[in-house]
């Protein structure tokens, strides 16, 4: 056995969720299985409420989507699209960069 077998606290790489983990911090299973515009959008304004809590007014945060008419469907009252890439390829997919302003307030 490892040392790290024995250490009662996770070391920071762990892929285990810390036991004190926020209920809102994870996806529902619903969340996981639901496919389609409707599940994409849902997935979406779950992970842009969660980067609204932790950013500042002001604050700028990037996207990498393959679905940016849904990515922009789901943005919150307070964000805005700041810039938006021309279509690119990622591992043979199109794909867009979207970078969102929070504003203030």
């Amino acid at each position: 056995m490892t040392q790290a077998q024995h250490s009662p606290t996770p070391s920071h790489g762990s892929s285990h969720a810390a036991p004190h983990a926020a209920p809102h911090a994870a996806l529902s299973r619903r969340h996981l299985l639901t496919t389609g515009a409707a599940g994409i959008k849902r997935l979406y304004r779950h992970v842009l409420r969660e980067v609204s809590r932790v950013m500042k007014p002001g604050g700028r945060g990037v996207f990498l989507t393959k679905r940016a008419d849904v990515f922009r469907e789901a943005l919150l009252k307070e964000m805005k699209i700041a810039h938006q890439t021309e279509p690119i390829a990622v591992l043979g997919q199109r794909a867009r960069l979207i970078v969102v302003h929070r504003m203030s307030g």
